[in-house]
């Protein structure tokens, strides 16, 4: 009886079962875990997976800032994103929501508070887009700049703003690296700069490749918030513990 192994191996897994997709012919992603495993991997976008911070050199009991990955899902237009969702004391203060692109880490959609203020990135035919942070092969020295514009929606009002979005990538100093969990040997900071008009942006993030981010500043808001710095305090999955994540 003819095996029918060389055959699987000649559809590419296609016809055969699997969670793969071809990406502009280019090698097999596997998106069994959401949109592209590697490069959730890579940059800590993992279902389930729970990043605990500091706001302090020190463990903080309750942690600071939380930030839970969740289930991958679509926006409108079909963009799949992998969403992060920040609490603070178990409230939400923000959610990203995050899309993978050949391996590009792009930034869609933040949303602040509990609801009903949200900046969208978008291009000028009012098709989702997002902002570039990172590449696979993101070294420093780079920047990645993406024009935009950006839809903002509060509870008061929609208006659209063209927007610059620029990420400078240097290479973190040893300050950065030095966190309540453990120091890393190396990364990237990533300096964030939107203008004219800036919506809630991060001023700065250090990356730590297959960690994820080990460095948050962020206002926690759209306008009028002060940037405070978070460190990485504790990595879990709240699934495997059975208990929420930062609290």
């Amino acid at each position: 009886m003819r095996s029918l192994v060389p055959f699987c191996i000649a559809l590419l897994a296609g016809a055969c079962g699997g969670n793969k997709t071809p990406a502009d012919a280019g090698p097999m992603i596997d998106t069994s875990c959401g949109i592209d495993c590697a490069a959730q991997a890579r940059y800590g976008l993992l279902t389930g997976q729970c990043y605990e911070y500091s706001d302090t050199s020190s463990t903080a009991t309750p942690p600071a800032l939380a930030a839970e990955v969740l289930a991958k899902t679509d926006l409108e237009g079909g963009m799949p994103v992998m969403q992060v969702r920040y609490t603070v004391g178990g409230t939400r203060k923000l959610q990203d929501s995050f899309t993978l692109v050949n391996g590009e880490l792009k930034l869609v959609r933040r949303e602040f508070g509990l609801g009903g203020t949200s900046v969208s990135y978008k291009t000028s035919g009012g098709e989702l887009q997002g902002v570039s942070w990172l590449t696979g092969s993101s070294g420093a020295g780079e920047t990645n700049t993406t024009s935009s514009s950006a839809d903002v929606i509060t509870p008061a009002a929609r208006v659209t703003d063209s927007t610059t979005y620029k990420v400078t990538l240097s290479a973190a100093g040893t300050s950065d690296l030095v966190t309540p969990l453990k120091s890393y040997s190396d990364g990237l900071k990533l300096l964030i700069n939107e203008s004219p008009t800036d919506h809630g942006s991060d001023s700065r993030r250090v990356f730590v490749p297959d960690v994820g981010f080990v460095l948050i500043t962020t206002p926690l808001a759209l306008v009028g918030g002060a940037s405070q710095e978070y460190r990485l305090q504790n990595i879990k999955d709240v699934v495997d513990a059975g208990t929420a994540c930062g609290i």
